[in-house]
């Protein structure tokens, strides 16, 4: 099984979604939470890392915390969430990038992939105290 890991970027009571190029769109939706494979001798954590310093030039410095892993044949895609300090980001791999209150998550046509992860991320943030 292909390893593959994706950040639900935090900020304050935001996400960040990133929306694929039309070049690498998969079936009819093109949003997703940004992250990629996982490398030879990595883990879970090196990869998401280095995954959105490449997409996005984002140094995730705070804690990394698992939420899920959905198996999706062929792929096993790890989900983190982590809160990042500000909203600054280079759009390099992606088409557009927007920051979505968490509430509206289950609103944003995510790739199919990604879909299972919004009810288990919207239960963190009721869990952190968000209302």
């Amino acid at each position: 099984m292909i390893q593959v890991v994706a950040g639900a970027l935090v900020y304050g009571e935001y996400v960040l979604v990133a929306k694929r190029p039309e070049s690498q769109k998969w079936g009819d939706s093109a949003w997703e939470f940004p992250g990629g494979k996982v490398e030879q001798g990595e883990t879970t954590s090196q990869a998401l890392i280095r995954e959105i310093f490449e997409e996005l030039e984002i140094h995730l410095t705070g804690p990394l915390m698992f939420l899920m892993l959905k198996e999706s044949l062929p792929y096993g895609i790890h989900l983190f969430v982590t809160e990042v300090q500000d909203q600054r980001w280079s759009k390099k791999s992606h088409e557009e990038i927007q920051w979505i209150h968490w509430k509206k998550l289950d609103q944003v046509p995510f790739l199919k992939s990604n879909v299972d992860f919004i009810a288990p991320l919207q239960d963190w943030f009721k869990k952190k105290g968000f209302k």
